[in-house]
């Protein structure tokens, strides 16, 4: 079962967990607010689900806030 979506600043985060041989690995897909759609790849590899799940959204709300950022100082 994949963890729910979590909207942060008018985007969505989808953080994607799968488990492999070495533990769980995850990558977050984020959509801003325009419909624009792009994703992290790889993340890493983790000895929880929750660590990975925790990991994908850090990274989700680190990307928006540095766009969000970018927008502004253009």
């Amino acid at each position: 079962m994949q963890p729910p979506e979590v909207v942060y600043m008018g985007s969505t985060i989808l953080p994607v967990v799968v488990r492999n041989s070495s533990g769980f690995t995850s990558m977050a897909v984020v959509t801003d607010f325009g419909h624009e759609r792009w994703g992290s790849g790889m993340l890493g590899t983790f000895g929880t689900e929750a660590e990975a799940f925790q990991c994908a959204i850090e990274f989700g709300i680190s990307e928006i806030e540095r766009l969000r950022l970018m927008t502004l100082s253009c």
